[in-house]
């Protein structure tokens, strides 16, 4: 278990050193490696676990990593190719290929001609599984992602829009408590102004009552 746990970390970090080096941005660095570590999970439970051949089991990691990087690539508004491209580096046949090479230089023609298949097997089942992958998630996934986005924001907008609408309608017909209010300010005889006319009334007659008689 512990091995497992390094071999992971060890995957990740070929995941991040390589997306460094293509001078990915940071948001893209945590998708890849997100989906560098499943498919490579991927391949080891079905390769050493499961038994399956490994050609099938890079076959389907690859289709899983594909599958992420393009549904990322649509949330994050990127390339898929930026996702792809350190996230699959993990799976590549790096080991049959030096393999390959060393038994060549040591004059093995036939172990040098079997790593050498085996490894054109794995990259080209590699190749295939992203194809599939990003067939299944143009054609499947990302459609329903697009939909799900779209109605999200038609909802928004006519939410937007009704909420416009019904501040137009207030402005243009208040409700009857403001119109009565509007209504009795506006009256030249209002209650300010008879509570001024009864003032002036009053101190008319004061005025009046202490005029002296002719």
């Amino acid at each position: 278990m512990t091995d497992l746990f390094i071999r992971m970390i060890g995957a990740a970090l070929g995941v991040v050193g390589s997306a460094i080096t293509f001078r990915l941005p940071v948001r893209a660095i945590w998708g890849c490696t997100i989906a560098g570590v499943l498919g490579w999970e991927a391949d080891v439970a079905l390769s050493e676990y499961a038994g399956l051949n490994s050609v099938y089991s890079s076959f389907i990691s690859a289709m899983i990593i594909s599958i992420c990087c393009e549904s990322l690539a649509r949330a994050l508004r990127m390339p898929a190719t930026v996702f792809i491209l350190p996230a699959i580096l993990p799976l590549v046949p790096g080991k049959y290929t030096y393999d390959s090479m060393l038994h060549f230089v040591q004059g093995e023609q036939n172990q040098a001609v079997y790593y050498g298949m085996r490894a054109m097997l794995i990259a080209s089942s590699l190749a295939v599984g992203m194809l599939f992958g990003a067939s299944i998630s143009r054609s499947f996934i990302n459609p329903n992602l697009q939909h799900l986005q779209k109605s999200i924001k038609d909802d928004f907008a006519i939410s937007i829009a009704e909420l416009f609408d019904e501040g137009e309608e207030i402005r243009e017909n208040p409700p009857a408590g403001k119109q009565k209010k509007k209504s009795a300010e506006g009256r030249p005889h209002g209650k300010k102004a008879l509570k001024k006319k009864r003032r002036a009334s009053a101190r008319q007659a004061e005025q009046d009552r202490h005029k002296p008689r002719e």
